[in-house]
């Protein structure tokens, strides 16, 4: 049986609204500005997203290595068996995570904004 006319205007419907909501989403993403790593619920490190580093994070459990390069944050090494946390890629929008469960690091990105300073000069 072949598609009607409707059934054709309801897909091409369903695909450009997918398009629009997939575009907005990626338009309203904000770049990330800090990458902050945790240990728990315990603040590590808060770092900016411009500068490169390796960063050596290290637990009772074991350790990994945070890569800082190009505006991104990823795990390049980690001891743990699996290795899920290295093997998701680099995260820069804010609101992103990584988590590496059997060392209990949490690697945030977020955007900072001037009214989150804690002093201002002059």
């Amino acid at each position: 049986m072949r598609p009607s006319r409707l059934d054709a205007l309801l897909i091409g419907v369903l695909l450009l609204s997918s398009l629009g909501i997939f575009l907005g989403v990626k338009l309203v993403s904000a770049a990330g500005t800090q990458v902050e790593v945790y240990r728990g619920e315990t603040l590590l490190h808060s770092l900016p997203l411009h500068k490169e580093r390796l960063l050596p994070v290290n637990s009772q459990q074991g350790r990994l290595v945070l890569q800082i390069k190009d505006g991104a944050a990823r795990i390049t090494e980690v001891d743990c068996p699996r290795q899920v946390c290295r093997s998701m890629g680099p995260i820069s929008q804010a609101g992103q995570a990584m988590i590496c469960l059997p060392n209990q690091i949490i690697v945030k990105i977020r955007k900072t904004h001037e009214s989150d300073l804690d002093a201002t000069t002059e």
